[in-house]
């Protein structure tokens, strides 16, 4: 194949919005100055001919930036309307609507609008200062007014506590009870005689379970569903009442003292007899 002819270029000749002001050479390219006749002030740049001859060049780049904007006007036409904060800074062609007030925008020095958006609000009703708690809001008080705070209360779960007296709340015992039941072996496992080991989160030392007879109550207790208490048998570390006594209670104590009375004696005449 033979090499393409070049194009001549002159002075003063036009490439889309370019003319051609001087003619040289550009990093050892045949290049030439032009200036852009775009809607902006006259700009004057470097650009090498076989850019200007073959199309890939047509302006400084205000051609392409038109383009681009004409393309977005017509999507952005197209398109539902668009929240604004105000009408100065949108695009072309983006319309404009107007922010509704949020609840609760309606605040002075007597008092102010409600802002809770839960269901069984007081309907966003103005109200004065007396009717809400001291808070980090508007004038030092809170957002939402008392009766909306107790609504939203009364719709949360219980908050669990995980004190003492919550704890011994759960299996139908009190805190008096309790310290008597770890007064009997002075603190310690009743099963192995060892002190709690166990720590929680923060690093403090976890008080030792209570365990219970599964086969009067078996199931979870809740603040609203206690065990009954009469099926109490202990206190245990947790290693105890959940690893030893837990597999105890799922094999069966009956199974398990039978297998420590003759397992030993059964496995030993199984292997005398297969040796």
């Amino acid at each position: 194949m033979g090499r393409k002819p070049s194009v001549v270029v002159e002075i003063g000749q036009q490439f889309g919005r370019l003319t051609v002001q001087e003619l040289g050479h550009l990093g050892g390219k045949r290049a030439a100055v032009v200036s852009c006749s775009g809607p902006h002030e006259p700009l004057s740049k470097w650009v090498q001919l076989a850019a200007l001859t073959s199309g890939a060049v047509q302006s400084c780049g205000c051609l392409g930036a038109e383009k681009a904007a004409e393309r977005a006007r017509e999507r952005n036409l197209a398109a539902p309307p668009r929240l604004g904060t105000g009408k100065k800074g949108l695009p072309p062609g983006v319309k404009y609507v107007k922010k509704e007030k949020p609840y609760g925008s309606r605040i002075d020095d007597e008092g102010r609008e409600c802002a809770y958006k839960g269901e069984g609000n007081c309907g966003h009703a103005y109200k004065p200062w007396s009717e809400f708690n001291k808070g980090n809001g508007a004038h030092g008080y809170c957002s939402w007014c008392r009766a909306c705070q107790s609504t939203h209360a009364a719709g949360k779960p219980p908050r669990y506590d995980y004190s003492l007296a919550w704890w011994c709340k759960l299996f139908g015992i009190t805190v008096e009870q309790y310290r008597a039941l770890e007064a009997v072996h002075d603190g310690r496992c009743w099963l192995c005689r060892e002190f709690e080991t166990l720590t929680r989160k923060d690093g403090t030392l976890r008080r030792l379970s209570i365990d219970h007879d599964h086969a009067c109550c078996d199931f979870s207790p809740t603040p609203e569903h206690p065990l009954c208490g009469n099926c109490i048998r202990g206190l245990c570390c947790h290693n105890c009442n959940r690893q030893v006594l837990g597999n105890v209670e799922r094999v069966g104590a009956d199974r398990v003292f039978g297998y420590l009375a003759s397992a030993k004696a059964m496995s030993q005449a199984v292997l005398q007899f297969a040796g």
